[in-house]
């Protein structure tokens, strides 16, 4: 009777060892597969950003060159 109870409790623990060793393999299996491009936010932001200063860039020069304009003394001619 006891060789029954401790061969039932060596095939549990027998159990429980490999269903951990199989978590955490699948799981450093999971971690280190190469992945694609990031998805996170932020490099949709960089997009963005990307996109508001092609656009805002032309009219920020066009207005530092006009008030450059204005500050130069002017020639007699």
């Amino acid at each position: 009777m006891v060789i029954k109870v401790f061969f039932s409790v060596l095939v549990l623990c027998t159990v429980a060892v490999v269903a951990v060793v199989l978590a955490i393999h699948f799981r450093v299996k999971r971690h280190l597969r190469p992945e694609g491009p990031p998805t996170s936010p932020e490099s949709g932001l960089d997009e963005v950003e990307g996109q508001i200063d092609t656009q805002v860039r032309p009219v920020i020069e066009s207005a530092a060159t006009g008030a450059a304009d204005e500050n130069r003394p002017k020639q007699a001619s």
